[in-house]
């Protein structure tokens, strides 16, 4: 049997193991990714990317290649009647400038594909598909986990340091390590009917994410036609049922495109692509954690898909540990710090899955409520479908409390998911400003494989302190100076103070005045983020691959 050695293995190949991959190769820390499937998906799937996603994916270079294969920036809006041709639209959430990088409508196999292309400039992840993890075992030392070639039925064996599990809201990875599950297991069960049909013609189509149509009588359900490209491929979304299939059959590829003809009021060729069935939950992982198994995305979080942040938050779990892990792999900060990773991400995935739930009531309550023919009933709850979709508030403005963040003691901004109040105070995401006049370069820029320390204009005793801490600390340590800090931005510092933020982008300490002491005052800062020397680094990095 084949056996390997490496840092760290991925289990699962969809958006989120990508994700790790490939923040853990811009690390340069050597990565197995293996998913079981023979390629990324070719199905929809998740819709949508959300502003922080979307400055993610500019940090790594993939934000233009997304945003060109996806719909316009402002197609996150529903339309509603009873066929394509009598859509009214929602409204679009008004365009922010508190971020670089605007959120896209655009569809999972697109991400998927896109992240793969950008992980073939990272040679030290390795992604293998048709390659199944069939067990594990983990000890002190490691875990040892058995693959299978799917292809083939070659077995092999990788030895790693640590395992991350993104294989889904059914995750194998998740039951082996024996960490449950809390919540509502079972809120409906829905099918995914991905549908080619040419309707490039129908106006309505080029300006809505998704096209809701209400039932002609009381024993059909609605249905969500979700847009892909515009032109040619749909995707058809419906609850069948509480637990399971409740159909009385599960009709032919035929049926399926005479009643969606019906249901769509068109009279044109549809052709079925390929279906799929699924269980909406709202349910959180007991631990994020246990041992070195890590879990990321659905693994973690089985959210309703209404609001859209399933992949979104998953895809914030991939960089919120990879970075972590990248560093502890080199020996430049304590294992100690891993534990940060339940501590910030299974708060912010227990508030999601509350906000999910709620959307899913407000959509429910719209389809029992509104009546097409009444104007006045009509604008109220196209009105209320408005918060659907208005989620600023919600992707960037979520905060850690606990974990790799030295508190101030301050108050925090209310949280308001249509709402988003930057501050650069600790645990938040560092304020996005422009560099630049010509609007290239944005703040969010600087972060991403190195702690920064971000000082005001004067503050001279905090850069050469950091210069000098530099040369002591075995993680990357840069200086960015904001030359006009703006507390209307949320730039609190003022001319003379200083924050250091985390290559995530988040806050990690501040302190607004000079410092009569201010390298003592980082050292003891580091020291509480378990930042290692360089030289303890190197004794205790672990070896990379045999």
């Amino acid at each position: 049997m084949k056996r390997e050695r490496v840092p760290v293995l991925i289990v699962g190949g969809g958006p989120i193991g990508l994700a790790t991959g490939l923040a853990l190769g811009r690390f340069g820390a050597p990565t197995i990714l293996v998913e079981r499937n023979p390629g990324t998906t070719d199905h929809p799937k998740a819709r949508g990317t959300t502003a922080r996603t979307m400055e993610i994916f500019r940090l790594w270079g993939v934000e233009k290649a997304m945003r060109a294969r996806a719909l316009g920036d402002t197609a996150d809006v529903f339309g509603v009647g009873r066929s394509l041709f009598d859509l009214r639209p929602t409204h679009p959430e008004p365009v922010s400038d508190l971020t670089p990088a605007w959120k896209s409508y655009v569809a999972q196999d697109v991400v998927e594909e896109e992240l793969f292309r950008a992980l073939a400039r990272y040679p030290t992840t390795q992604v293998r598909f048709s390659t199944e993890c069939i067990g594990f075992e983990q000890d002190q030392d490691g875990v040892s986990a058995r693959l299978v070639d799917r292809a083939t039925g070659a077995e092999s064996e990788v030895r790693c340091d640590w395992l991350v599990a993104a294989d889904g809201a059914g995750s194998r990875i998740r039951k082996h390590a024996g960490i449950g599950m809390s919540g509502i297991p079972a809120l409906g069960y829905w099918t995914n009917e991905y549908i080619k049909v040419d309707l490039s013609d129908i106006p309505a189509l080029k300006k809505i994410g998704i096209a809701l149509l209400a039932p002609p009588s009381a024993a059909e359900p609605w249905l969500a036609l979700l847009n892909r490209d515009g032109t040619d491929r749909w995707l058809v979304v419906r609850r069948i049922g509480v637990a399971g299939d409740e159909r009385d059959h599960t009709p032919s590829d035929a049926e399926l495109a005479a009643e969606l003809r019906r249901r769509l009021g068109i009279d044109r060729p549809i052709e079925v692509v390929n279906i799929s069935t699924w269980l909406s939950a709202r349910e959180v992982a007991e631990r994020y954690r246990k041992g070195r198994v890590f879990l990321a995305g659905d693994a973690a979080h089985r959210f309703l898909p209404t609001g859209g942040q399933g992949m979104n938050t998953g895809i914030a779990d991939a960089q919120n540990l990879a970075w972590k892990l990248a560093f502890v792999i080199s020996g430049a900060m304590d294992p100690v710090i891993l534990d940060s990773y339940d501590a910030e991400r299974r708060p912010i995935g227990e508030a999601t899955a509350d906000f999910q739930f709620r959307t899913g009531s407000r959509l429910a309550g719209l389809q029992a409520r509104i009546d097409l023919d009444d104007e006045d009933n009509f604008g109220f709850w196209i009105d209320e479908a408005d918060k659907h979709v208005r989620n600023i508030g919600l992707s960037l403005g979520h905060w850690y409390d606990q974990g790799l963040v030295v508190r101030d003691e301050t108050t925090a901004p209310a949280l308001d998911p249509e709402r988003y109040t930057p501050v650069d105070r600790p645990g938040h995401r560092f304020p996005h400003l422009w560099v630049d006049e010509r609007h290239n370069e944005s703040t969010l820029d600087w972060f991403d494989t190195a702690f920064v320390l971000v000082t005001g204009p004067d503050a001279e005793g905090w850069r050469a302190a950091a210069a000098e801490l530099a040369r002591e600390v075995a993680v990357p340590l840069q200086i960015k100076t904001i030359r006009a800090p703006d507390r209307e931005r949320g730039i609190m510092i003022g001319k003379r103070g200083a924050v250091l933020v985390r290559p995530d982008g988040y806050v990690a300490w501040r302190c607004a005045w000079a410092s009569k002491t201010p390298l003592e005052d980082l050292r003891g800062v580091f020291e509480k983020l378990g930042v290692r020397a360089p030289r303890r680094a190197r004794a205790e990095a672990p070896q990379a691959a045999e």
